[in-house]
């Protein structure tokens, strides 16, 4: 009779952290809420995922699940196999995947008290499985102690570094990619493609026929920053939004709607180009400072409320746009017309209405 497998979730069951998923949710309902985060982590880990996870919900049925490890747990339950979800996630979570996916035949996982990870799992699987050894999924070097005791080892997508070292200690481990963070995946969440929105701001410059060189690599510094401050704002925006991503047909593949890109990795992009992008805006121009800060007030409005209300959310689309041809103005010293202005905004207000009505009914006929 082979051994029971015990399946870890964050990481290896699914391409996300339901902790900092939790968290997430938290601070996006009142960002003061961080100084209770600081709170119960004084407290302890198993503490602090208890008070998230009777303050949030989670929709647990669209987390980016590892499709590739839930084909091979399905074989193995047919096969009669019994499988644990085993995970230091607090364990409103764990029973509410545990219940959703139908799969398993138990599950261990943190209560408030007790935080499940590293030895505490080892020793509370070791208990559970009592005589007959056990098989063990994970993904992390807090599960190395985990798989030490294991007499079967699944590896779900671990770093080189740390598949190297399992692969000697563990010749026969059973290894199952996950998605992996490519440079693909980074400039897709950085929307590099959506950098050519912001050669707008060299449109005063061609207007004018400046032909001054010192003018357009001023110009191009500042799309460089602008591109960096925009990237910036995307990120936010898709952190803001995971759950609704993950409900759209398309914006499901987006890198941290699909854990491509994991939720720590986004504050750290933002943590950098942001300040980054706000400081050089400043060394280069004082005033071009303050129309970046301007675009990140309005995009971060837009992001986080203005997008839901019907014609404000394609006014404000007119606006940013237009917003880059002033931004190109004050960058090259060039007065922007009134004349050009109120074209370019009536003009990107009608490109934001036939954007919306496209993916209105593109959406109808999903």
């Amino acid at each position: 009779m082979r051994p029971p497998l015990y399946v870890d979730l964050d990481g290896t069951l699914t391409h996300t952290d339901l902790l900092l998923e939790s968290a997430l949710e938290l601070l996006k309902r009142n960002p003061l809420n961080v100084f209770l985060l600081l709170l119960w982590l004084f407290r302890g880990p198993a503490r602090l995922k208890a008070e998230i996870a009777a303050r949030t919900q989670v929709d647990v049925s669209c987390l980016p699940y590892n499709e590739g490890l839930l084909q091979r747990l399905a074989i193995e339950k047919a096969a009669g196999r019994r499988l644990v979800l085993a995970s230091a996630s607090d364990g409103k979570w764990v029973h509410a995947v545990a219940a959703h996916l139908k799969i398993f035949d138990a599950v261990l996982c943190s209560d408030g008290l007790r935080n499940l990870k590293s030895g505490e799992k080892r020793r509370a699987i070791e208990r559970d499985a009592a005589e007959h050894g056990y098989a063990y999924a994970g993904n992390s070097r807090d599960d190395v102690v985990v798989w030490a005791g294991a007499t079967e080892v699944w590896v779900v997508y671990a770093h080189s570094r740390l598949l190297r070292q399992l692969r000697r200690l563990h010749p026969n481990a059973t290894v199952i990619d996950g998605i992996g963070n490519s440079t693909r995946h980074y400039a897709k969440a950085l929307r590099l493609h959506q950098w050519a929105k912001n050669a707008l701001l060299f449109l005063p410059l061609l207007a004018s026929h400046t032909s001054d060189p010192a003018v357009w690599l001023r110009v191009l510094a500042g799309f460089v920053i602008f591109g960096l401050c925009a990237s910036s704002t995307y990120v936010i925006n898709d952190l803001w939004d995971l759950r609704s991503d993950r409900l759209h047909p398309r914006k499901r593949l987006r890198p941290f709607a699909s854990g491509a890109l994991s939720i720590v990795t986004g504050f750290a992009l933002v943590g950098t180009l942001l300040p980054v992008s706000l400081l050089a805006a400043w060394v280069l121009s004082p005033g071009f400072f303050g129309l970046v800060v301007l675009y990140v007030v309005i995009t971060l409005a837009y992001s986080f409320r203005l997008k839901r209300i019907p014609l404000v959310d394609v006014i404000t689309l007119a606006i940013l746009y237009t917003h880059r041809i002033l931004t190109g103005g004050v960058l090259a010293g060039l007065t922007v017309t009134h004349w050009l202005l109120a074209v370019s905004l009536f003009m990107f207000f009608s490109l934001a209405l036939v954007k919306r009505c496209t993916e209105l009914e593109w959406m109808q006929q999903m």
